[in-house]
Protein backbone atom coordinates (compact mmCIF):
# COMPACT_ATOMS: atom_id res chain seq x y z
CA UNK A 1 0.00 0.00 0.00
CA UNK A 2 1.29 3.56 -0.96
CA UNK A 3 0.49 6.78 1.30
CA UNK A 4 -1.12 8.86 -1.49
CA UNK A 5 -0.05 12.35 0.30
CA UNK A 6 3.66 11.13 0.33
CA UNK A 7 3.58 8.43 -2.22
CA UNK A 8 5.26 5.85 0.13
CA UNK A 9 4.73 2.26 0.80
CA UNK A 10 2.49 2.26 3.68
CA UNK A 11 2.97 -1.73 4.23
CA UNK A 12 3.19 -4.96 2.09
CA UNK A 13 0.96 -7.75 2.13
CA UNK A 14 2.98 -11.03 2.27
CA UNK A 15 2.25 -14.46 2.78
CA UNK A 16 0.45 -16.22 -0.46
CA UNK A 17 2.45 -18.22 -2.33
CA UNK A 18 1.73 -17.30 -5.66
CA UNK A 19 1.01 -14.37 -7.86
CA UNK A 20 -1.59 -12.18 -6.57
CA UNK A 21 -4.73 -11.20 -8.98
CA UNK A 22 -6.66 -9.28 -7.48
CA UNK A 23 -6.76 -7.10 -4.13
CA UNK A 24 -9.87 -4.75 -2.88
CA UNK A 25 -10.31 -3.27 0.08
CA UNK A 26 -13.56 -3.28 2.93
CA UNK A 27 -16.09 -0.96 2.52
CA UNK A 28 -14.84 0.98 5.78
CA UNK A 29 -11.51 0.88 4.48
CA UNK A 30 -10.16 -1.22 7.53
CA UNK A 31 -9.49 -4.71 5.75
CA UNK A 32 -8.14 -5.73 1.98
CA UNK A 33 -8.96 -8.76 0.55
CA UNK A 34 -6.57 -10.61 -2.08
CA UNK A 35 -7.00 -13.47 -4.30
CA UNK A 36 -4.12 -15.65 -5.75
CA UNK A 37 -2.72 -18.34 -7.86
CA UNK A 38 -2.12 -20.43 -4.04
CA UNK A 39 -5.35 -21.81 -4.07
CA UNK A 40 -6.55 -19.02 -1.28
CA UNK A 41 -7.71 -15.35 -0.45
CA UNK A 42 -6.59 -13.56 2.08
CA UNK A 43 -7.88 -10.88 4.79
CA UNK A 44 -5.30 -8.33 5.95
CA UNK A 45 -6.16 -5.35 8.22
CA UNK A 46 -5.71 -2.57 5.83
CA UNK A 47 -3.52 -0.03 8.59
CA UNK A 48 -0.57 -2.81 9.84
CA UNK A 49 -1.10 -5.33 6.30
CA UNK A 50 -0.75 -7.99 8.72
CA UNK A 51 -2.93 -10.76 7.70
CA UNK A 52 -6.49 -11.90 9.10
CA UNK A 53 -7.28 -14.91 8.03
CA UNK A 54 -6.58 -17.24 5.10
CA UNK A 55 -9.91 -17.79 2.86
CA UNK A 56 -9.16 -21.76 1.68
CA UNK A 57 -11.70 -24.24 -0.15
CA UNK A 58 -11.14 -23.53 -3.55
CA UNK A 59 -8.97 -26.39 -5.41
CA UNK A 60 -7.94 -24.19 -7.93
CA UNK A 61 -6.31 -19.82 -8.42
CA UNK A 62 -8.57 -17.34 -7.17
CA UNK A 63 -8.91 -15.19 -9.51
CA UNK A 64 -11.53 -12.38 -7.61
CA UNK A 65 -12.57 -11.78 -4.21
CA UNK A 66 -14.23 -8.64 -3.11
CA UNK A 67 -16.27 -7.71 -0.30
CA UNK A 68 -19.89 -7.24 0.46
CA UNK A 69 -21.32 -3.78 0.82
CA UNK A 70 -21.62 -4.00 4.18
CA UNK A 71 -18.58 -5.68 4.55
CA UNK A 72 -20.03 -8.94 6.69
CA UNK A 73 -19.26 -11.05 3.17
CA UNK A 74 -16.42 -11.90 1.18
CA UNK A 75 -16.97 -13.55 -2.33
CA UNK A 76 -14.03 -15.26 -4.30
CA UNK A 77 -14.07 -16.44 -8.22
CA UNK A 78 -12.20 -19.75 -8.78
CA UNK A 79 -10.28 -21.79 -11.75
CA UNK A 80 -12.24 -25.00 -10.26
CA UNK A 81 -14.88 -23.76 -11.81
CA UNK A 82 -16.89 -22.59 -8.65
CA UNK A 83 -17.71 -19.18 -6.55
CA UNK A 84 -17.71 -19.21 -2.73
CA UNK A 85 -19.04 -17.13 0.03
CA UNK A 86 -17.32 -16.25 2.78
CA UNK A 87 -17.63 -14.92 6.05
CA UNK A 88 -15.37 -12.18 6.43
CA UNK A 89 -15.41 -11.96 10.67
CA UNK A 90 -14.45 -15.73 10.47
CA UNK A 91 -13.33 -16.63 7.46
CA UNK A 92 -15.31 -19.77 7.34
CA UNK A 93 -16.61 -20.81 3.84
CA UNK A 94 -20.63 -20.08 3.67
CA UNK A 95 -21.48 -21.64 0.22
CA UNK A 96 -19.73 -23.01 -2.42
CA UNK A 97 -21.40 -22.42 -5.88
CA UNK A 98 -21.49 -25.25 -8.11
CA UNK A 99 -22.39 -25.58 -12.14
CA UNK A 100 -20.33 -23.19 -14.30
CA UNK A 101 -18.17 -25.23 -16.94
CA UNK A 102 -15.30 -23.31 -17.24
CA UNK A 103 -12.81 -21.49 -15.13
CA UNK A 104 -15.42 -18.64 -12.68
CA UNK A 105 -13.02 -15.24 -13.36
CA UNK A 106 -15.28 -12.69 -11.55
CA UNK A 107 -18.13 -12.88 -8.82
CA UNK A 108 -19.52 -10.32 -7.04
CA UNK A 109 -22.65 -9.87 -4.26
CA UNK A 110 -25.58 -7.45 -4.98
CA UNK A 111 -25.54 -4.60 -2.84
CA UNK A 112 -28.28 -6.12 -0.61
CA UNK A 113 -26.36 -9.78 -0.47
CA UNK A 114 -29.02 -11.61 -1.68
CA UNK A 115 -27.70 -12.69 -4.75
CA UNK A 116 -24.07 -13.04 -6.14
CA UNK A 117 -23.35 -12.82 -10.02
CA UNK A 118 -20.28 -15.08 -11.64
CA UNK A 119 -18.79 -14.74 -15.00
CA UNK A 120 -16.66 -17.41 -16.41
CA UNK A 121 -14.77 -18.30 -19.64
CA UNK A 122 -17.80 -21.03 -20.54
CA UNK A 123 -19.36 -18.00 -22.11
CA UNK A 124 -21.77 -17.43 -19.41
CA UNK A 125 -22.40 -15.32 -16.56
CA UNK A 126 -24.82 -16.50 -13.73
CA UNK A 127 -26.97 -14.73 -10.98
CA UNK A 128 -27.16 -16.77 -7.75
CA UNK A 129 -29.90 -16.11 -5.25
CA UNK A 130 -28.21 -17.39 -1.87
CA UNK A 131 -30.21 -14.60 0.05
CA UNK A 132 -30.43 -17.60 2.82
CA UNK A 133 -26.95 -18.56 2.69
CA UNK A 134 -25.05 -15.64 2.81
CA UNK A 135 -27.50 -13.84 5.32
CA UNK A 136 -25.90 -16.11 8.14
CA UNK A 137 -23.39 -13.95 10.23
CA UNK A 138 -21.28 -15.95 12.65
CA UNK A 139 -22.74 -19.54 12.02
CA UNK A 140 -22.45 -22.35 9.73
CA UNK A 141 -24.84 -22.90 6.80
CA UNK A 142 -25.40 -26.27 8.74
CA UNK A 143 -26.30 -24.03 11.24
CA UNK A 144 -28.69 -22.38 9.49
CA UNK A 145 -30.15 -25.22 7.35
CA UNK A 146 -30.85 -27.05 9.97
CA UNK A 147 -32.65 -24.15 12.04
CA UNK A 148 -34.41 -22.54 9.53
CA UNK A 149 -34.66 -25.31 6.82
CA UNK A 150 -34.84 -28.76 7.47
CA UNK A 151 -36.29 -28.33 11.11
CA UNK A 152 -37.88 -31.88 11.52
CA UNK A 153 -36.41 -33.31 8.08
CA UNK A 154 -34.60 -36.32 8.44
CA UNK A 155 -32.86 -35.91 5.31
CA UNK A 156 -32.23 -33.77 1.96
CA UNK A 157 -34.70 -34.38 -0.75
CA UNK A 158 -33.70 -34.69 -4.37
CA UNK A 159 -35.10 -31.52 -4.78
CA UNK A 160 -33.16 -29.52 -1.99
CA UNK A 161 -30.13 -31.38 -3.09
CA UNK A 162 -30.47 -30.32 -6.90
CA UNK A 163 -29.69 -26.60 -5.27
CA UNK A 164 -26.19 -25.69 -6.54
CA UNK A 165 -25.26 -25.26 -2.29
CA UNK A 166 -26.35 -28.45 -1.51
CA UNK A 167 -25.86 -30.45 -4.69
CA UNK A 168 -24.36 -34.27 -3.74
CA UNK A 169 -26.02 -34.26 -0.43
CA UNK A 170 -29.47 -35.92 -1.19
CA UNK A 171 -30.09 -38.62 0.91
CA UNK A 172 -27.54 -37.10 3.87
CA UNK A 173 -28.45 -36.24 7.19
CA UNK A 174 -26.72 -32.68 7.56
CA UNK A 175 -28.50 -32.07 10.78
CA UNK A 176 -26.51 -35.18 12.63
CA UNK A 177 -23.11 -33.50 11.22
CA UNK A 178 -20.66 -31.15 12.90
CA UNK A 179 -19.15 -28.15 11.38
CA UNK A 180 -19.86 -25.85 8.42
CA UNK A 181 -21.59 -27.36 4.89
CA UNK A 182 -21.04 -27.54 1.74
CA UNK A 183 -20.89 -29.08 -1.74
CA UNK A 184 -17.20 -30.36 -0.75
CA UNK A 185 -18.05 -31.57 2.60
Amino acid sequence: MWDAASGKEIAALKGHKGFVWSASFSPDGARIVTASWDNTARVWDAASGKAIAALKGHKGAVWSASFSRDGARIVTASDDNTARAWDAASGKEIAALKGHEGIVTSASLSPDGARIVTASDDNTARVWDVSWATQVRGSTLRDRVCREKLAGAEAFTLMEAADPILDGLEGTRPCDRVGPLSVNY
